[in-house]
């Protein structure tokens, strides 16, 4: 057991030392040296003699809590959240290992650092860590992505689809074959789907492209500019 010292009498002037030497810095621990007695001697002394506050065990609050796992996981400095919610910072280290111990398996680093940085405390909602949540938004994104490319992939297939319908109406109301399948083409439409209307093939379709922009080149009178359709950036100079 360690052995407590304590001065059988207390000098008059231990008052003024204890306020003299905690003025110019010093420790409990050297004060108490220097009266020759134990550490807890000494501070139970300056209780006594007023100089010193006893402090009460801390409390902590459940908005505590948010504030040390929050400022834990964003990589903030513990001794700041200390001052921040009002207490020492071995009282803070104390209630992250005895409250929140999963947070000591949380890995600070500068990854987790840059995904709160760039989301937000928000990125919590999403994931326990910052490395969970960023990787559990990056999936939403994608799948988001995903869902608009399909999107637009069936936008732009009933467009060609109004397209065609529109080319073979004009076939029908006697307007040149070919220069129906060179504006439906223009306008995106695939030479495998201007094929199945005539019942082609998709090299032919490609010929008769090609000989109606050779007519057109020579004869500027033949150039028709399609009413029905105007020309969208998604559709022209699509492959086949």
């Amino acid at each position: 057991m360690k052995e407590k010292f304590q001065p059988a009498k207390w000098p008059e002037d231990t008052a003024e030392r204890i306020m003299d030497m905690r003025q110019m810095g010093a420790s409990w621990l050297a004060i108490a040296k220097s009266f020759g007695a134990d550490q807890k001697s000494i501070r139970s002394k300056a209780i006594k003699l007023g100089l010193l506050v006893p402090r009460k065990n801390r409390r902590f609050t459940a908005s505590d809590d948010v504030i040390i796992r929050a400022d834990y996981l964003s990589q903030a400095d513990l001794q700041e959240t200390a001052r921040k919610i009002g207490c020492s910072y071995g009282v803070l280290r104390q209630r992250i290992f005895h409250q929140h111990k999963d947070l000591l398996k949380t890995v600070r680093t500068p990854a987790s650092s840059k995904a709160i940085k760039r989301y937000g405390m928000e990125l919590l909602e999403h994931g326990s860590t910052p490395q969970e949540a960023a990787k559990a938004i990056r999936e939403k994104v994608v799948a988001a992505q995903a869902a608009a490319r399909v999107s637009a992939l069936k936008a732009k297939n009933r467009r060609r689809e109004e397209i065609v319908s529109v080319m073979l109406e004009q076939v029908r109301m006697g307007k040149p074959r070919d220069e129906a399948i060179f504006e439906a083409r223009s306008l995106g439409v695939t030479l495998e789907r201007i094929a199945e209307c005539f019942d082609l093939t998709r090299e032919r379709i490609r010929q008769i492209c090609d000989a109606q922009a050779f007519r057109m080149a020579i004869d500027p009178s033949l150039k028709v500019e399609p009413q029905e359709f105007k020309r969208d950036y998604l559709f022209v100079g699509t492959s086949a």
